[in-house]
């Protein structure tokens, strides 16, 4: 049957454990191995613990036989459960708290088991490494075109002309020059995640230098 083990909890979470039980017509140890044999031990590690109650939160016991029958008694609010030896995780209270906070997120759909095999779980690894990869890629070729910010402010069309990353003897297009500010700033814009205020002021300063040569209609 197991060990009966007295799990200190606030009155409010063993409420809801309890009521679980009630509806589902199990124990709390019956929850307990569940989410032994159902959910990987870091599961636990993820989880919150519901934590003990405070000082002030006693329950109130009346003494029911014995020498001290009809007395009172304090004491922290519990869950008791009976827990086998061969359980896969410790069994101290704040574990046992967590297991059971876990099995109250299940049950209100706010934690999700799924189910894949060994070649599903080396395929999501695969796409995830890939990804990794692509976006260490990404960053070495925004590092490669990045341009070196001007000394001073941009005040010549070949000044302009090397900031957006264009030949300096070369006329743009103005398809071009939209086209290649848009892309620019979408990565050195103060709000992105490389955001560059330096470069980002230059490339204004570039768009009007462009407007100024009638590269660009107004």
């Amino acid at each position: 049957m197991g060990h009966p083990t007295a799990i200190a909890c606030t009155a409010s979470f063993r409420d809801q454990v309890l009521a679980l039980t009630k509806r589902r017509n199990v124990s709390v140890g019956d929850l307990l191995r569940a989410v032994a044999i159902l959910l990987p031990p870091q599961a636990l590690d993820d989880m919150a613990d519901p934590g003990e109650p405070p000082l002030f939160e006693r329950d109130t016991l009346v003494v029911k036989s014995g020498a001290h029958k009809g007395e009172t008694l304090k004491r922290k609010p519990r869950l008791q459960a009976r827990l086998k030896e061969t359980m896969p995780f410790p069994k101290d209270a704040t574990t046992l708290r967590k297991a059971l906070a876990l099995a109250l997120a299940l049950d209100k759909q706010e934690w999700a088991l799924s189910v894949e095999n060994t070649k599903q779980r080396e395929q999501r690894k695969s796409r995830h490494d890939k990804s990794e990869q692509r976006i260490v890629e990404l960053e070495r070729g925004l590092e490669r075109l990045a341009f070196r910010p001007l000394t001073s402010n941009c005040r010549t069309l070949e000044d302009a002309c090397y900031v957006f990353g264009l030949r300096a003897s070369m006329r743009p297009s103005e398809e071009l020059v939209r086209r290649r500010f848009r892309d620019l700033a979408s990565v050195f814009h103060p709000d992105a995640i490389k955001g560059d205020h330096e470069r980002m002021s230059q490339l204004n300063q570039a768009m009007q230098l462009f407007k100024d040569y009638n590269i660009l209609s107004s």
